[in-house]
This record gives structure tokens, C-alpha cells and sequence, in this order.
């Protein structure tokens, strides 16, 4: 959970302007945790989303982005959160910002008294 922080953390400010706010919304969504970091940076073209995308679903394959700076962080945070059940999202636009985030299962303890 540590390196998925981290690496949403450090993207949002990679890619935020200078004194630029990061908003970090953590909530309840029925069963599930949900984590976003929201930044009014630089955000994404469509094609660049679309290679992010297809990129972070390559199972056995790490390669870097064709644009510098996108790909190893959020295909790892992609993987660790699939890999505990748990879905990624993200969305982007241009000069305006992006928000990027996941939903994790809540582990549930039982009461035995």
C-alpha cells in the first residue's frame, strides 16, 4: 500500500504546476476503500491515456512510456492494486489536471464476543 501511495503521490506533483494544490480524498464506497489524489497539472491527451492505458495492462512486460516520465510507477500501482482485488482509475485532460485513484476491499474482522 506503501509504494502505491507513493507512486500516486509523486506523479501528482511531477505533474502539477508549481504552489498548485493535491487533493488526496480517501472514502467509503460499500465495501470497498476508495483513494484519490486529484491535481490541477498538466493532465493527459487522449492518445497519451490511451498508451497509459494499454501500457499498464501488459502483464509480463515493463517498458517505459514513449513520453518521458509515464509508465513504470502507475504500471506497478496497476498490478499491486489488481493483485489485491482492488480496481484502478484514472482520468485526464489536457492542461487541466488528472485524477487518479483505486478501490480496495475493507478487510472485515469478525467478533467473537
Amino acid at each position: 500500500m506503501k509504494s502505491i501511495l507513493r507512486n500516486l503521490l509523486i506523479n501528482a506533483v511531477k505533474f502539477s504546476h508549481e504552489n498548485s494544490l493535491i487533493k488526496l480524498n480517501l472514502s467509503r464506497d460499500g465495501d470497498d476503500a476508495m483513494v484519490e489524489f486529484i491535481d490541477t497539472g498538466v493532465g493527459m491527451s487522449v492518445d497519451a491515456q490511451r498508451q497509459l492505458l494499454d501500457q499498464m495492462k501488459e502483464e509480463g512486460k515493463i517498458t517505459p512510456m514513449r513520453e518521458k516520465g509515464k509508465g513504470l510507477g502507475l504500471w506497478i500501482v496497476y498490478h499491486f492494486i489488481q493483485r489485491g482485488g482492488g480496481t484502478f482509475f484514472f482520468e485526464s485532460e489536457e492542461n487541466r489536471g488528472s485524477r487518479f485513484g483505486f478501490c480496495v476491499p475493507l478487510e472485515h474482522t469478525i467478533d467473537n464476543h
